[in-house]
């Protein structure tokens, strides 16, 4: 088993003795009224964000629970750590769980994500989930555990999963669209001008999903085997620089923009189902909550 990290909130995923986590989307309580998302470009609020309001962390908190009650009437041990049930998102990661850079992040965390934004319930997890890679009790562990997890799935919550699928595909709809705007590219060569005054590497075309590239990260510990934990002196010139020329180019704005109007569209072609999705979502949250109250340990 290993810990899976979704911009900064972690879960269980599959493994010699998980099964993997099946998102939930489904309930039929009275949802609350949604809230207008307006437009905040420092966190790179979207239109699509209203409709997000699933949190896949509070479905597998609650599959864990619901297995690790399964398991101890059998006489198995299946310690699932008390966690906050809001999940709340490192400072590097909006509340649509999309990482987000601007100066200020480049300033104080370069590329970097910012740490866990409850440091005891991401370590209290991070040791259940190793502890959950070496115990394999007795030869009969695996099956039981994979009937556990069977019990606590059912077929809403598999198929609620492609709620939160499709608003994803809107997502990528949009930026795929927004790739050929001319603003946008207009602005993207413009970025590129600035930066490379600044630096002596090579740049790439678009900085929203080539920078820091392949290379740079690697250098920078963002992965590969030498991972660093913060930011290098290096690397906080290099993203200053970055942001700072997204922001004097026009490329922030353009892009903000550009991908702003892009969703607008799609949730008005598309609101009827949207909405649905999100009520569907929302009811279930409120479902999974009454669960982990009522299994959940002290804390």
């Amino acid at each position: 088993m290993q810990l899976s990290t979704r911009n900064g909130r972690c879960w269980i995923i599959g493994s010699a003795t998980a099964v993997a986590c099946i998102l939930v989307l489904t309930g039929c309580q009275a949802p609350e009224p949604p809230q207008t998302i307006v437009q905040n470009r420092s966190m790179w609020t979207m239109p699509l964000d209203e409709f997000k309001a699933f949190e896949p962390s509070l479905s597998n908190y609650a599959e864990q629970l619901l297995i690790a009650k399964c398991l101890e009437v059998q006489g198995y041990e299946w310690p699932v750590p008390w966690q906050d049930t809001e999940f709340p998102p490192p400072e590097t990661v909006n509340d649509a769980a999309l990482k987000i850079f601007n100066s200020d992040i480049a300033r104080r965390y370069g590329y970097h994500d910012a740490p866990a934004a409850n440091p005891a319930d991401a370590r209290a997890w991070a040791e259940f989930t190793a502890w959950t890679n070496s115990y394999d009790p007795d030869g009969e562990f695996r099956s039981r555990f994979e009937a556990c997890g069977e019990d606590a799935r059912s077929e809403k919550t598999v198929a609620g999963a492609d709620g939160l699928n499709y608003v994803a595909s809107l997502e990528m709809q949009a930026r795929d669209e927004i790739s050929s705007d001319d603003s946008v590219r207009d602005a993207a060569r413009s970025w590129r001008a600035c930066l490379s005054d600044l630096v002596t590497f090579d740049l790439p075309t678009d900085p929203w999903s080539e920078m820091p590239t392949t290379t740079m990260a690697q250098e920078f510990g963002l992965f590969g085997s030498h991972l660093t934990e913060a930011a290098s002196s290096e690397e906080i010139s290099v993203a200053e620089a970055d942001a700072q020329c997204r922001e004097s180019s026009g490329y922030a704005e353009a892009r903000y923009q550009a991908e702003w109007a892009a969703q607008e569209i799609l949730v008005r072609n598309n609101r009827d189902k949207l909405d649905r999705i999100r009520d569907e979502a929302v009811a279930h949250m409120d479902e999974l909550k009454t669960v982990i109250a009522s299994n959940a340990p002290s804390k």
